[in-house]
Formats: C-alpha cells, sequence, structure tokens
C-alpha cells in the first residue's frame, strides 16, 4: 500500500504487481537525483520560458475575461 503526501491511499498492490511497483520507485527515485545534478540544456530552458510566456498571456486573458464580466 501506498500513501499520498496528504495520507491518502495512492496505490494497492498485490503481491503480483509490487515487484513492478517497486522497480517504478527505484527509477523514479534514481532518475530524480540525475536530473538533480544535470545542468538544464537549452532545450528545457527554451521550454521553462515557454511556460513563463503562457502563463503570463493565460494571465492577461483571465484580467480581460474579469473586465468584461
Amino acid at each position: 500500500i501506498i500513501f499520498s503526501s496528504r495520507g491518502k491511499l495512492y496505490e494497492f498492490s498485490s503481491s503480483g504487481n509490487m515487484n513492478r511497483t517497486l522497480e517504478r520507485y527505484q527509477r523514479s527515485s534514481y532518475n530524480t537525483q540525475d536530473s538533480s545534478f544535470a545542468a538544464p540544456d537549452r532545450e528545457t530552458q527554451s521550454w521553462f520560458q515557454e511556460v513563463s510566456k503562457l502563463k503570463q498571456k493565460y494571465e492577461s486573458l483571465q484580467r480581460s475575461q474579469r473586465h468584461l464580466l
């Protein structure tokens, strides 16, 4: 049984799929450790910039919508 950070049941594993769940956890934690040491590449930086622009556009559209209502 795996619980989320909020204490809710996240996943229930029977004995048949427990190994797959543990392997998935190990891959995830291993990838997280590796990515924390790697410098972000240009593509990643580009995506962060794109997300930032889209957030600004979204907020602008929300403000415009509020003024229309």
